[in-house]
């Protein structure tokens, strides 16, 4: 029965609609579910085995996440914001929740849940430029009004003289 709850509990991670991960000592990959494979584009045989580093944008970003490993520490959970790279070279923005799972004679793991959020990412930045242009545009359309406003006062005073 053991053997099949572990099974079970395989089986439920696997067939998840969340992309799901666990991270073991030194931020190596020890588990991927099929969702993480879609989500990055690896295969979880080429996933398994390495070190998160693959799919961080560069070091310095691979570096800067060891933060977030600081604060699980402390918080045992996290939720944030962070963009990683697929296979393809592109950039796929996701929501990330971490869990530190201390358990008795076993070393200390992390169980990450991705959540695809790039195409929300993309449009709010796309809105914020949008916003952005249209409070110049704005901006320049009130000018003119207070030229024209001008023009026309010093118009109607050189037809009174």
């Amino acid at each position: 029965p053991q053997g099949a709850s572990a099974q079970f509990r395989r089986a439920r991670l696997d067939n998840s609609a969340t992309a799901s991960a666990i991270a073991g000592a030194g931020r190596q990959i020890t588990y991927i579910n099929r969702q993480v494979s879609r989500l990055l584009g690896h295969g979880r045989d080429a996933m398994v085995g390495q070190n998160f580093r693959m799919i961080h944008l560069d070091e310095a970003h691979y570096l800067n996440f060891e933060r977030h490993y600081a604060q699980l520490v402390r918080d045992t959970q996290l939720e944030t914001e962070y963009p990683f790279r697929h296979q393809d070279g592109s950039i796929r923005w996701c929501t990330i929740h971490g869990t530190l799972l201390k358990l008795p004679r076993q070393e200390t793991q992390v169980i990450w849940s991705l959540l695809d959020n790039t195409a929300r990412h993309y449009a709010q930045e796309a809105l914020a430029a949008t916003s952005q242009r249209l409070a110049c545009v704005s901006e320049r359309l009130m000018r003119a009004r207070s030229i024209a406003c001008l023009v026309a006062v010093l118009s109607s005073r050189s037809r009174v003289r």
